[in-house]
């Protein structure tokens, strides 16, 4: 088809003035614009308060993981306790150095880059994870007021667990049993077992003996968990003791003493751990 030559006059050119707007106009030549300074600083802002928002929370959950652990791993030093007594007459062990510590953990291998299960340690061979139950993951160590005496390590890496154990229980002298250093028999025990303490997280002697030192792991000043000879394990407030002459270690005070008293349980009761009771 061919066109008549009067649509050359029906086309007008633009005028000059509108091709020069356009070419300086720069949504004309780049439609991949960057974003403005202002836009880059709200967007900016508004990540910055969705992290504030969900930090905390990502915190607090990843250190409620972290407490539920350490209370798994005493429940199973608990089981091993149970297995303990029941190979050995029902008393508790004696003849250690420092028994709150060397009750059971781990040894360090060279450059102390790994550690293997402390076979000369008398709870250690009743437990079956290679170590890894005598580990709290929330464990930073205990600091003194200096921040100096104790040191800033783990108590993992200092004393092969994060766990303290009650140091009367292997040493009836201790609590007027006597005068020989041997372990506690079961049937002395004259406290109700959801109140006899076996063990806790480090800090827990430091609190009830008000020595000054901390260990706060899981965010909460004095506050621990805590293994019961029930077999239970609670996160419970330890306060400092009024009379250090009496043995009172068996049943510390707690804050909320009243949640944690119970009849007397005997021990084939004791032998089968409830579920963790925890008191905040």
């Amino acid at each position: 088809m061919i066109r008549s030559a009067g649509w050359i006059n029906d086309w007008h050119a633009p005028e000059p003035n509108v091709i020069s707007r356009r070419i300086q106009n720069p949504r004309f030549t780049n439609p991949y614009r960057a974003f403005s300074l202002i836009e880059l600083a709200i967007a900016v802002a508004v990540i910055a308060i969705l992290l504030a928002i969900l930090l905390p929370a990502l915190r607090a959950a990843r250190a409620s993981t972290q407490r539920d652990t350490c209370s798994a791993h005493q429940r199973s030093i608990g089981e091993a306790w149970f297995t303990y007594l029941d190979d050995h007459n029902s008393q508790f062990p004696s003849d250690l150095q420092r028994p709150e510590w060397n009750f059971g953990g781990v040894r360090f291998g060279v450059g102390r880059k790994s550690f293997h299960p402390d076979a000369f340690r008398p709870l250690t061979p009743y437990l079956t994870d290679g170590g890894h139950e005598f580990l709290c993951p929330s464990d930073t160590g205990i600091h003194d007021s200096l921040a100096a005496e104790i040191g800033d390590d783990r108590t993992f890496d200092r004393y092969g667990t994060s766990y303290r154990a009650n140091p009367l229980l292997f040493d009836a002298s201790r609590i007027n049993l006597g005068e020989d250093h041997r372990g506690v028999m079961e049937h002395e025990i004259q406290v109700a077992p959801s109140r006899l303490v076996l063990m806790g997280d480090a800090g827990w002697l430091e609190s009830a003996d008000n020595t000054g030192a901390s260990a706060n792991w899981h965010g909460k000043a004095n506050t621990f968990n805590i293994l019961f000879f029930d077999g239970s394990v609670r996160f419970s407030t330890v306060l400092p003791r009024t009379d250090r002459n009496q043995p009172i270690l068996f049943s510390p005070v707690l804050q909320n003493p009243a949640s944690t008293e119970a009849a007397p349980a005997d021990k084939s009761a004791a032998s089968k751990p409830p579920a963790a009771d925890e008191n905040h």
